[in-house]
């Protein structure tokens, strides 16, 4: 049940936000010609005249119809947090890969004390997300999360190693290209003056 700031909840757009709408109409006034019923029981009216037991089957109706709308409506707006909340995850992962250069256990990563409890945070804050999926969509949401942050972290650890063989790739050609340069300037300085060079004595 929305109990308040309905307009902050409901974002106005959405035929299955519409539908919502138009069942609580049917509801709230299915309930409030019950009320009125019960208040005045002699009291003439729209529908005052009704019998008791038709007012109240028509507001079960309504009230079902109502509870049928919400429970469709409010999934989508689960399903809509659960995604905001894997993101959450996914990104928390990739900062602390990222600072960690993709080894959370590494020396470098062990040595410091910022780092570590960096590595050390992460977890937790992913227990907690948890937490809130799990009463958002349950198990299925928990295996959706796992799986989104399991690949984010096998997508990371591919494109660091790929970036790590580039660089080695280009160390080893600028190391090839500097042993080449240093051989030719082991050459005799002879073979740069060939004999056969014209000079100005052969004009006279």
């Amino acid at each position: 049940m929305i109990c308040r700031h309905p307009d902050v909840v409901l974002s106005g757009e959405g035929e299955r936000e519409e539908r919502l709408k138009a069942a609580a109409r049917r509801m709230l006034e299915g309930l409030r010609a019950l009320v009125l019923r019960l208040a005045y029981p002699g009291r003439r009216g729209p529908r005052l005249g009704e019998p008791f037991q038709e007012l109240l089957s028509g507001w079960d109706g309504a009230w079902v119809c109502y509870l049928s709308e919400f429970v469709l409506w409010k999934q989508k707006d689960a399903a809509a947090l659960e995604e905001e909340l894997i993101d959450m995850a996914v990104k928390m992962e990739l900062s602390m890969l990222e600072k960690c250069g993709g080894d959370p256990k590494s020396p470098r990563v062990l040595a410091s004390i910022d780092l570590k409890a960096i590595v050390d945070q992460v977890p937790e804050d992913h227990r907690l997300l948890q937490e809130r999926i799990a009463k958002l969509t349950g198990a299925e949401g928990l295996e959706r999360m796992k799986s989104a942050v399991s690949k984010a972290r096998e997508n990371f650890n591919r494109q660091h190693n790929r970036s790590r063989e580039h660089c080695n790739t280009e160390n080893e050609s600028s190391v090839a290209g500097f042993a080449s340069v240093s051989s030719m300037s082991r050459i005799p300085s002879g073979l740069h003056s060939p004999t056969w060079a014209i000079t100005r004595d052969h004009f006279g």
